[in-house]
């Protein structure tokens, strides 16, 4: 019986070169009217907010 693909491999093979095409090709941070940075999810930063 043939085991199912890994999780992750297909994550890092499809869904990350796509978000890096995304972001390369449509800049959405830079039209992004607010900007939260997720990198630590335990404490979100705003980086832009309009006003």
């Amino acid at each position: 019986m043939a085991r199912p693909p890994n999780v992750r491999d297909r994550y890092e093979a499809r869904y990350l070169p796509g978000q890096e095409l995304y972001r390369a090709s449509v800049a959405p941070q830079d039209r992004a009217d607010v900007l939260i940075d997720h990198e630590r999810p335990q404490a979100p930063r705003v980086l832009r907010w309009p006003g």
